[in-house]
This record gives structure tokens, sequence and C-alpha cells, in this order.
């Protein structure tokens, strides 16, 4: 038994830029993750929200507010005769900003159809419930497969779009290019995703050793969510220049359900270059535009240390004036803040230790920009726009071409030589840091780019970049001292060291089986046993269609005892679960 992932490597020998008929991704989905609430998009933009409100959000009372407003993928590398080349997105919600389309690239330089992104705008979501449903169902206790309740499995399971994957085309309503692999793992070993043979959608982190099957339940989030896209399929709308030939495989994914993640969501961008000349000095950074509840009085930062830039608010109270914003609600004096860390960043190559080796970057470089039709800023601190170079030099950590970023002050002093590629590199609550509260600053409208890499982009050359975006409620401000942030940084990336590895998860051939599960559950004649050892615990008993018959909620220290006689004889699935852990058990009523 064995992880499967393969990616079309085949170097393209022919890339055509000619016009498409491709419109960036239309399709949305709404991610709820414990406190965090995110939309995700399909059209490059990776956080956005089609309505126009905030793509990333914190709930108070029930009531989502603002983190970030939009974030989208940016990435750069410069060509054989020395010109950047640059696809990214910023604005899609009214102007259609953005150089990505749904989809794979298709082999052998084929060109990219209206009909192929319109089947592409798509998610793929896996939530740990499907996940454990599909355990349940497939996997007998002495790990043999049940092969008769295939046709039992959720959808999510069944249209994976694993290599493969023969019920893809009933799912989904068009066929499943050889090429195209997301990752799984593969029971019996044939490179072939096939759910009723017991193949499983999985997490597959770089670095991370998830080969069997207890791994794979180990591992797996509480909800995994995979996008394709390409820069390809269009018209660059943004740069104006030619694409990379870049295929991104973006999946989402959390553990809210583990301590100390309960305000995290990670990300992995997996970069497929199908470009067929080499390029160099490649990029992938991520732009975000903050919008900490009130939008006008937003402070950004870097901890280059942890990978990490940050977002927080000017003064004690979100808002201006006061408490008030435009008609946006606000976080008022419960204030938190919110950073977004590298725990992988690109390859490059470090010829400073013998002939050269390879090494895994974090954050080389950051930068904020401004909204220049909002206040008084500085010309050269706009969002780029235009040529793919005015994108490229901000991606390097420059203003311009051969301006770089100078320590004090907005950044911004040509006649400086204490220059950096990290603004705001310091603890806002160090009174002789550098920050934008010791830099007395104005509030504005700002952005903010975080970027990763150095190294040449090979043709068929794989890469991947794994994110957290972190969220510390309720910081003292102003000048917040950044320390909640850099715990809950440490947090996961200790988990990320672990293998994302379930504290309450251990191996075992039983798939039923976990240890430190508060509650008892056994099988008895007629039904089940279900005893609690912790307060709200949450029984829902479901049929092999994934319908809702009954629902329990339990206290600590009782018991239910479940009899089966007054429903049909089939298949059930009993789902138990509380805020911290969860469970799948399966039941034939016979």
């Amino acid at each position: 038994m064995k992880k499967y992932l393969i990616f079309f490597t085949t170097l393209i020998s022919q890339l055509t830029f000619a016009q498409q008929d491709c419109l960036p991704g239309n399709a949305q989905y709404y991610y709820p993750s414990g406190k965090i609430v995110q939309h995700l998009s399909t059209s490059g933009a990776f956080l956005n929200n089609s309505s126009g409100e905030s793509g990333y959000n914190y709930l108070i009372n029930d009531e989502p507010i603002s983190l970030i407003y939009t974030g989208g993928i940016w990435i750069a590398a410069i060509d054989n005769d020395g010109k950047p080349r640059f696809s990214g997105t910023t604005y899609v919600t009214n102007n259609n900003k953005s150089d990505w389309s749904p989809g794979p690239i298709p082999e052998n330089g084929a060109a990219i159809t209206a009909s192929h992104c319109k089947n592409w705008d798509q998610f793929f979501v896996v939530d740990r419930e499907d996940f454990l449903t599909a355990v349940a169902l497939m996997y007998n206790s002495n790990g043999s497969i049940n092969k008769d309740n295939c046709d039992k499995l959720p959808k999510s399971i069944l249209g994976w779009p694993g290599r493969s994957n023969p019920h893809f085309e009933s799912v989904h309503g068009f066929n499943l290019p050889d090429h195209t692999v997301a990752s799984f793992f593969d029971n019996d070993g044939d490179g072939r995703y096939d759910p009723c043979s017991g193949d499983l959608p999985m997490l597959d982190p770089y670095g991370a050793q998830i080969n069997t099957f207890e791994d794979v339940v180990a591992t797996f989030p509480d909800r995994l969510s995979l996008n394709i896209l390409n820069d390809r399929g269009s018209d660059n709308t943004l740069s104006f220049g030619l694409p990379l030939g870049i295929e991104i495989y973006q999946v989402a994914f959390d553990y809210h359900s583990q301590d100390s993640l309960e305000t995290t969501t990670f990300y992995q961008h997996k970069l497929v270059y199908k470009g067929a000349e080499t390029l160099n000095d490649s990029r992938f950074s991520l732009w975000f535009d903050p919008d900490m509840g009130c939008y006008l009085d937003d402070f950004v930062g870097t901890s280059s240390t942890h990978n990490m830039i940050y977002f927080y608010n000017t003064d004690a109270v979100d808002g201006m004036p006061a408490d008030f914003c435009n008609g946006v609600s606000t976080f008022g004096s419960e204030i938190p803040i919110t950073g977004i860390s590298y725990l992988d960043g690109l390859d490059y190559i470090d010829f400073a230790v013998d002939s050269g080796v390879w090494v895994r970057s974090g954050l080389t470089s950051s930068l904020y920009l401004n909204n220049c039709s909002v206040g008084s800023v500085e010309p050269v601190t706009c969002d780029p726009d235009g040529q793919d170079s005015s994108f490229y030099y901000k991606m390097i950590g420059k203003w311009a071409a051969n301006v770089p970023v100078t320590i004090g002050g907005n950044g911004y002093n040509p006649g400086s030589t204490d220059t950096t590629n990290y603004v705001f590199d310091a603890n806002p609550a160090d009174v002789l840091g550098w920050s934008m509260c010791t830099a007395n600053m104005p509030p504005s409208d700002l952005r903010m780019l975080m970027s990763t890499g150095s190294g040449p982009l090979l043709p068929g050359a794989i890469d991947e970049v794994m994110t957290a975006i972190q969220t510390a409620p309720n910081v003292s401000h102003p000048c917040p001292d950044i320390q909640p942030l850099i715990d809950l940084n440490k947090a996961a990336n200790n988990f990320k060291r672990r293998g994302w590895r379930r504290a309450s998860t251990t191996a075992s051939t039983n798939p039923n089986f976990e240890k430190n599960l508060p509650w008892s559950f056994e099988h008895n004649e007629g039904g089940f046993k279900l005893t609690t050892h912790d307060t709200n615990v949450k029984i829902i008993i479901s049929d092999i269609n994934g319908r809702v018959l009954e629902r329990h909620q339990m206290s600590r220290n009782e018991t239910l005892g479940w009899t089966s006689t007054h429903l049909i004889n089939q298949l059930y699935i009993i789902h138990i679960s509380n805020e911290k852990q969860s469970q799948a058990y399966k039941y034939f009523s016979r």
C-alpha cells in the first residue's frame, strides 16, 4: 500500500500564447472553520467574496467581521531575454483583473477551450465526516475492503479527481484527463484512484511521511478543498504580458478541532511549470488587502524571523471615527491581530555552500502597498499597474527597478543605504523598533505583499508553498505585542513538524479505533451503547444516502442505548463528535 501522487512533467515542446476564450473562474466556496469563515474563489483571488463583502472573517456573536478583504496569487520569473514575466490577480469582483483561469493545462500545448474552463470552475471538497464515512463503509475491522458498499460512498469521495478515477465522469459530467492528479492514498498500489478498492483522498504536504492507511486517517484534516488554476486559458488582464505556463493545485484545509489551531487555516499551492524554456529568479507571492474590521485604520508589519506578515489596528478602537466605519462592522475595543506565514517556501540553490545545494526558502521579502485613491501617500508605494516589470520589482522587495526599501519612516528614502527586504520588521510593542507605530504613519487603505523564492524554473518542475493564516483575538491595542501571534505561528510549525498528525489519533489497523476518545462505543444485538465521558457530545445517525434520521446531544457520564427496531434493514452511519474530536461508526441493521 502506498500514497500516490503524479503530475504531468513531460516537456511541452510548443506553448502557444494566442488569445483564449476563458474568463477568470466564478465558483465560490463558503468555508466555515470554527470562528473563521472564508470564501474561496477559483478566480486566482483565492480569498474572495463575489458579493463584494470580505473574503476572510472572524465570528463575533455569529456575526462575520472582516479580517482580509481579498487575497491573490502572484508568480513571476525572468525569461532568457532578461525580461520579467508575470501572472497574478488583484480585484476580480468588479473588474476581472486576473491572469488565471480554472483547470489544468492540456498536454502537448493544446488550446484551452471555454468548455474546459467551465468544467473545472469548481471545488472538490471532502470533509472529515465524509472521509470517516468512506472508511467505515469500505474498511472491515481486519483491514480488508468491502466492495459491496462502493455505491453508498459520499459523492465527494466518488468524484475526487484522482488519476483514472472510473467514477469521475458520472459524478461531474466530463472526462478526467489521465495526467490530472489530485493526491490520494493508493490502497492497492495500482497507480489509479478507485474508491471501490479502498483508495482515499489525502493531504500530501511537502516532506510529510504519509504512506500507510493509518497515516492517512491520522492526518486527514477537518476539511480539504482543491481547485486547479492555470495562466494559459486567457489573456493576461492584470499585467498584459505573456503567461509563464504555470498550473497550480490550490488546496485549502484546516484542523480547527485541534488545540491551538482553532483560528488557523492552511493553504498548499503546488506549482507545475509546463513551459518549454528555463526561467530564472522565480518568485511566488501572496497579495492581500487587509480589512481588520474598518478598512481605514489598519497597520501592517513583518516578523521575518517567523516568515510572517501581520495586520493590526492603528489605535485602541477599531473604526473612523470612534467605532463607526461607513456602515462596516467593526471590532470596537476587542481587536484581533492576524498573521500570514510561509511554513514552506520555494526551493532555491544556495551557492554559498560548496558547489550549491537546494534549500527551502521562507519569506524572502515583504512590502506594503497603498490604495492611492485614499489619502495622501507616496506615489512609489501605490499598487502596481501596467507592465510585468512593475509587479516583478514589488515581488523582489523593491519600490522600483533600483529603489530598495529603506529602514525608518515610510520605508522610502532613496538617499539611504540602510536597506532591507522586509518592511516594518519589528514588534509594534518595541518602542525602539521600526514599525508603523514608531513611524507615526497616518492611516491609509493598505495592501501587503509577501514573497518567497529566487531559483530557476525548469521545464517540468514541481514545487509547493505552504501557508498558514492565524488570528489572535482580543489583543491589547494600540501598538500590540505580537507574541500571541508568534505563539500561534509556533504551534502551526510544530504541528507541521509532527507530520500533520492529530494529537488524539493513533495508528491502528481498525479504522474505528482511536485512543482517548471522550466516549465509549460498543455494538450490541439490535443497536449500540454509547457512554460519554465529556460534555456536549453530538450524535448524528444517517442512512446510506446521507439522510439524517436522528440527532442526539449528550452531557458527561450519560448513556444512550440505541436500537434499530424502528428502521428498515440496511447500513447506517453513526457520527459522534464534540468540539475537539469526531469518529464515524457503521451499523448494519438486519
